[in-house]
């Protein structure tokens, strides 16, 4: 059976992620907006019948592909790569499925190649959203052949694609000005091409750097442009992930000072101990909604500096999710921890918990999973507080609940003792207890 049959059967007989009903309201919304023109009869329409594979069926299917609005097209693929990629080969991808956008292609996909990916800046050169993962056969050269095609690209995602090296980030530093996503997640790209592109595409609101272990203070420094007077690059910036990097303290007192929009930080397995040096900017403190430090070397002068700033200058006071799994371990099986890092001992907990309860947003404190010395005790802050309404306690009480939206304490101490605390989070909608002593 042919590619076309088999896309066929699977546009007629698959009901699994979406009702063929909903392909044909929307396919005739189409004829009716654009005057392509419908099939003859309910007989010749590949999404409802249920007739014999021929020559007809066939060049049916092929005419309904062809004419599928490009607003479809890029749902229909996500199914079809996500259910059946086999089934989508270079010539069936290349005849029919790359346009539209966003494009998204990966690793999952057997019949992406290098002429796939060459390709696509002949049909769609106009993509504004193109996502390419975990395609470590295609070499540099092909995706620098694409990104210098891609004018007027906006995000661009290149996870996972270990080829992607100088090449490729200098074809998007030249070309892709107006870009404001850019995952370059364990790829290839050089710390100074990255500083390049950083230097060009001043638009950046979404930087993803994870894995690239050449980024240290120093190649950070040439990222963030520190020395450049005109502060520009960068301070549109709200997310960025240097996730299994070599930055320190230094790079967080640089990332305070000119990325003054950040609001999503995550600098989980690096050698980072102070992540309060983003306070240490005289200028602006970034307000952080999401911080990452999972497997960080933390020192107890984190939480002395959180307990004394009270956290009304600092930039978590805005934080809404907090990652702090293994806090204290060495980020790297080759670095190894300071005598002075962080062990979560009872003390520290509770001190920790004293510590955040002024982070009034706080709805996720993930990744506690696994602490052996995590006890029901350690909730024991969770019931809400009272607060008087005036300072002689005559009114009446007010009483703040947490706004704890998902607690992972999975493979903990934490018992039958807990429940009490756990129940006084009205907003609660995640809970993970396996491997803990509670009876559930």
């Amino acid at each position: 059976m042919t590619p076309i049959f088999e896309l066929w059967t699977l546009l007629t007989r698959s009901r699994e992620h979406m009702a063929a009903s909903e392909w044909v309201t929307l396919y005739e919304d189409d004829v009716t907006n654009h005057g392509f023109a419908a099939p003859v009869s309910d007989d010749e329409n590949p999404l409802v019948s249920q007739s014999l594979f021929d020559e007809k069926r066939r060049e049916t299917t092929q005419y309904w592909l062809k004419t599928l609005p490009e607003a479809i097209i890029p749902r229909l693929f996500a199914v079809l790569s996500g259910t059946h990629p086999t089934l989508l080969s270079h010539g069936l991808m290349i005849a029919y499925f790359l346009r539209g956008d966003p494009i998204i292609l990966s690793g999952s996909i057997p019949g992406v190649s290098a002429p796939t990916i060459q390709a696509l800046a002949k049909i769609n050169a106009s993509l504004r959203e193109c996502h390419l993962k975990d395609l470590n056969k295609i070499s540099d050269d092909v995706f620098a052949s694409l990104f210098s095609k891609l004018s007027m690209c906006e995000i661009l995602v290149l996870k996972g694609s270990t080829k992607v090296g100088k090449k490729s980030i200098d074809a998007i530093a030249n070309t892709c000005k107006h870009l404001r996503v850019l995952n370059l997640n364990f790829t290839s790209a050089p710390p100074a091409s990255i500083a390049f592109l950083t230097g060009e595409c001043i638009e950046l609101e979404i930087l993803k750097l994870a894995g690239i272990s050449l980024i240290n203070d120093g190649s950070f420094a040439d990222i963030l442009h520190i020395s450049d007077d005109s502060g520009i690059p960068l301070r549109r910036l709200r997310r960025l992930k240097l996730r299994h990097t070599s930055i320190t303290n230094q790079s967080l007192k640089w990332i305070g000072s000119i990325c003054i929009h950040l609001t999503h930080l995550d600098v989980s397995f690096t050698p980072i101990k102070q992540p309060l040096s983003l306070c240490d900017s005289s200028t602006f403190i970034p307000e952080l909604e999401k911080l990452s430090l999972t497997s960080t070397p933390l020192t107890p002068t984190f939480l002395l500096r959180v307990q004394t700033n009270v956290l009304l200058d600092s930039p978590l006071k805005f934080l809404r999710t907090l990652h702090i799994g293994a806090i204290g371990a060495s980020p790297s099986p080759r670095i190894r921890s300071t005598p002075d890092s962080l062990t979560l001992t009872d003390d520290v907990l509770d001190s920790l918990t004293d510590a955040l309860y002024e982070c009034k947003l706080l709805e996720n404190v993930l990744n506690l999973a696994a602490i052996s010395r995590l006890t029901s005790s350690d909730l024991s802050g969770l019931p809400p507080v009272e607060h008087f309404t005036d300072e002689i306690g005559d009114d009446p009480a007010v009483y703040e609940a947490s706004p704890l939206q998902t607690l992972n304490i999975n493979n903990t101490a934490v018992d039958n003792e807990a429940a009490e605390y756990i129940a006084t989070c009205p907003g609660l909608q995640i809970l993970n207890l396996a491997g803990t002593k509670l009876d559930c």
